[in-house]
């Protein structure tokens, strides 16, 4: 039989029990030592805990120098564990009242600053304006401008039902009466037979024929015919392309109107404008160049190549006799043979003919007693009692007649009196 005798400092690793031996009887040898330090000479047991018998708390003895066993008795009693489990609830008890109270005192602390904020926020916030003693003179002035305010509210008048801005005779005042533009809006009108554009402009309450001349890019309003469609706008104005570089201070300054209006009638979010964008100008007018030539009532040159002028208007000497002091009723305009003559104006073809002075010629009546005589041509392609507009090929360039070359002679009439082509035409000598 082998007897053990055990150190009284056990310690534990991984729930094993480890005992250090001092002395064991075995074999019928009984041995005793000291306990040096750091020997690997003296034998050590593991205990193992024995879930089997866990109340007991009884553990198997292994001795690593012999085959034997022995029962022991484990070191920490029972008595001692729920010592230690009782101490530990008193510890969770003592931290958790500690907490609420440290809870409590912050709750409470708090809960004054916090109803401060509140009331200063309602009184400065939610409550009637007051204003200090100091502000007097301005109180005055603030009164006296909204007593003005409602005075004029008061003239103008207002209906508390549909709130609508009324006249002294209780008639609704338009966004313009007040000031304030409408964004623009398009409808499709069809052309019925014997409109003009001006019955088309008075029938939708515009005031200016240049508002759907300009929209409609009506080259020609007497070309306008029945079954055409044309965009009338809701309102008086034209249409401005962005160039590059413009921007709406430069566009509005073109057309002298107020910036705000552009961006309300276009209904516009930003002021950059991507050139090409398409701009409505309230109230804009259409430039009095483009304008007249749309009526019909400017001329246009009779010429689109290049040429120039061989013979002005007026006194000359005659190149065919050499007569000095000749009277030229208008001019000569040198271009190759074969070049188109265009229609200055628009109207109706009086004559069409040949004479030994002009030869091949061709006249057209306009309005407003004018009328244009085209001669020397190689070819006439206008008819008698035709209506041309503006720009129509009536003949071709040549050297009929008493000519010395190609070239076009123009003259124009003003109640059966000669006038400069060149001053009508506006027209530099090439």
């Amino acid at each position: 039989m082998t007897v053990f005798q055990f150190s009284k400092y056990p310690f534990y690793f991984d729930d094993i029990l480890y005992m250090e031996i001092i002395s064991y009887v075995g074999g019928g040898v009984a041995a005793r030592t000291d306990r040096p330090q750091k020997s690997k000479n003296y034998p050590t047991l593991n205990l193992r805990k024995n879930t089997e018998r866990r109340h007991e708390r009884a553990f198997a003895v292994n001795a690593l120098s012999a085959s034997d066993s022995v029962l022991l008795e484990s070191p920490v009693s029972v008595e001692k564990s729920a010592k230690r489990k009782k101490i530990r609830r008193e510890r969770m008890s003592t931290r958790a009242f500690f907490f609420m109270t440290f809870m409590t005192l912050l709750v409470l602390s708090v809960a004054p600053y916090t109803v401060f904020k509140y009331r200063l926020y309602q009184d400065t916030h939610m409550g009637p304006l007051v204003l200090d003693s100091f502000f007097s003179d301005e109180v005055s002035i603030l009164n006296s401008e909204m007593r003005k305010f409602a005075m004029d509210l008061s003239n103008a008048g207002i209906s508390s039902l549909s709130h609508n801005v009324l006249d002294e005779e209780g008639n609704i005042l338009s966004n313009a009466d007040l000031g304030f533009s409408d964004v623009v809006t398009f409808k499709t009108y069809r052309v019925k037979d014997g409109e003009t554009i001006g019955s088309i402009r008075r029938k939708f309450s515009l005031a200016n024929d240049g508002t759907l001349i300009n929209v409609n890019k009506i080259e020609n309003v007497r070309n306008l015919m029945a079954g055409q469609k044309l965009k009338i706008p809701s309102q008086d104005g034209i249409l401005h392309k962005v160039g590059n570089g413009e921007n709406l201070t430069s566009i509005a300054t073109k057309y002298n109107v107020p910036i705000e209006e552009i961006l309300d009638v276009n209904d516009l979010e930003t002021d950059i404008l991507a050139p090409g964008k398409e701009l409505f100008i309230p109230g804009a007018m259409m430039d009095e160049t483009e304008y007249r030539k749309s009526l019909g009532e400017l001329f246009a040159c009779p010429l689109s190549g290049k040429w120039y002028l061989s013979s002005p208007f007026g006194k000359r000497i005659n190149p065919i006799t050499g007569v000095a002091g000749s009277n030229h009723n208008g001019i000569d305009m040198a271009i190759s043979a074969g070049t188109k003559i265009k229609s200055t104006m628009s109207g109706d073809v009086a004559y069409v003919g040949y004479s030994n002075v002009y030869g091949n010629y061709v006249i057209i009546n306009h309005l407003n007693g004018y009328q244009s005589l085209y001669a020397h041509m190689s070819k006439t392609l206008a008819r008698q009692g035709q209506k041309v507009g503006q720009g129509t090929v009536i003949g071709l360039v040549g050297s009929t007649g008493m000519s010395t070359g190609p070239h076009l002679h123009f003259t124009i009439y003003k109640n059966g009196k000669a006038v400069d082509p060149q001053k009508i035409l506006n027209l530099k000598k090439r």
